[in-house]
């Protein structure tokens, strides 16, 4: 098993800057740099946990359980995130603006992505009936009792 360095970086803002920050960009900076955060954790745990294969089959389900946690949650964070960006029509503003080339098209990629009604939602269905509300949990009895029925003892 090889193994690889992280390098870490701590990026450090003083009080006075962040002062200086009007109270709707200091909003934006704290949602953002957070889901950010959480985007770029919930991937990298999402490639870690889908480059391991296991022998065992307890091992191989638990692997499966922690990558199927990890996606929905990820997919969860995304769509939370268009949520905050399309709410407080920050793509909107950057749009148009003179920003870079892959700037553009990121934004272009993102609004495609989510002006796409189905793909939004999946993303919704996913984020409101499986990571976060929990919604079958009011029909869940009879998927109980399939189960029983299902399996032996």
């Amino acid at each position: 098993m090889s193994t690889q360095k992280i390098k870490y970086t701590r990026l450090f803002l003083q009080k006075d800057e962040i002062r200086k920050i009007g109270p709707l960009y200091r909003k934006r900076y704290v949602m953002l740099t957070s889901l950010v955060r959480d985007v770029t954790l919930l991937s990298k745990l999402l490639h870690y946990v889908g480059n391991k294969k296991h022998k065992e089959d307890i091992l191989q389900f638990a692997n499966t359980m922690a990558s199927l946690f990890f996606l929905t949650t990820f997919i969860s964070k995304i769509y939370e995130m268009w949520i905050f960006l399309d709410k407080n029509q920050i793509l909107g503003e950057l749009n148009g603006k003179n920003n870079s080339i892959e700037l553009q098209k990121s934004i272009g990629s993102i609004n495609s992505f989510f002006n796409d009604t189905k793909k939004k939602g999946i993303f919704e269905f996913i984020r409101h009936s499986f990571s976060c509300h929990y919604e079958y949990m009011n029909h869940i009895d009879p998927i109980i009792s399939n189960a029983f029925d299902k399996f032996e003892d």
